[in-house]
């Protein structure tokens, strides 16, 4: 190269440049042009955002799902990991994208998917339903233009009938607060579907580890049951179990098995439930070893 010289007018750059090959490339930017012009001098015409020497000038997003396909299969209440890489048009890794998961075909939230410090974002989303899903994935990154991933989820159907706990559907059976930590010892709900066909309560105690035909397996042990319907499980959660510790729920049913739902265990501590009821108002307790309500101002013999 015996000289350059270069001049930006309008938003274009043009380079001048003694060079006889025509093999010069500024991608993603606009490539050469040349045409009656001297032997050995070649123009080239490229947006002035374009570095002179070569450089890439970023302007767009490219996002690739690196786990699930097109048509991917979903198996009802099973998680499904999902992780997406971000990179721009030069191949740059984005770290600080917004990443959303939608969901079409079913009432589901949005899922953020969390940045793993680097290019790679993930999150985990489970089926609730057996129709086929349509997966959009948008990544944000102002000033670059966004990138969409479009997927569609195609159910197994063997999945249909299985017990299924809802996520976070585990929860004590006074508060029904989410995400909160449960004792051994203490009662517990568990919300989903597909539990049993036809409702059954306990009718003696000790209470019995099985109801219609389903038992909750936490951790390595069978709960206590009190009640089951199809959409609702009262259980104990079994004094075997150690304190402060994760576990899992597992939900059987003649021979089938759901999801495994994790839960926190906390440090075993007293506790009471307020409730109130047409034929006795105000806040009472259930004394479990007596048998009897209370409350602030007398006891009776519970019905």
């Amino acid at each position: 190269m015996s000289s350059v010289f270069s001049e930006a007018e309008g938003g274009i750059q043009l380079i001048w440049t003694a060079v006889r090959s025509t093999r010069l490339s500024y991608a993603p930017c606009e490539r050469a042009r040349q045409g009656g012009l001297p032997a050995g001098v070649n123009v080239i015409l490229q947006p002035a955002s374009c570095c002179p020497r070569g450089e890439c000038a970023a302007t767009e997003l490219q996002a690739v799902s690196t786990v699930l396909p097109n048509n991917f299969v979903s198996l009802l209440g099973w998680p499904v990991p999902i992780m997406v890489r971000v990179v721009d048009n030069c191949n740059n890794a984005i770290t600080g994208a917004t990443v959303v998961a939608t969901f079409a075909g079913a009432d589901y939230a949005p899922l953020v998917l969390k940045s793993l410090r680097d290019d790679l974002y993930t999150g985990t989303w489970v089926p609730l339903s057996n129709k086929p899903v349509r997966v959009t994935i948008k990544v944000l990154s102002p000033p670059l233009k966004e990138a969409t991933i479009e997927l569609l989820n195609q159910p197994a159907d063997f999945t249909a009938n299985l017990p299924l706990i809802n996520p976070d559907g585990v929860v004590n059976w006074a508060s029904f607060a989410p995400k909160a930590p449960v004792a051994p010892g203490s009662i517990i709900s568990l919300f989903g579907r597909n539990l049993v066909k036809q409702p059954e309560q306990a009718a003696a105690i000790p209470l019995p580890r099985s109801l219609a035909g389903l038992a909750v397996r936490i951790g390595d042990v069978n709960a206590p049951l009190f009640y089951a319907i199809n959409g609702q499980v009262n259980a104990q959660v079994p004094m075997e179990l150690a304190s402060n510790t994760a576990a899992s729920a597992v939900i059987t049913l003649d021979g089938k098995v759901s999801p495994p739902e994790p839960l926190l265990l906390s440090a075993v501590q007293p506790g009471g439930a307020a409730t109130t009821t047409a034929a006795r108002r105000g806040p009472r307790c259930w004394m479990t070893s007596t048998s009897w309500w209370a409350n602030p101002t007398r006891l009776w013999r519970a019905a």
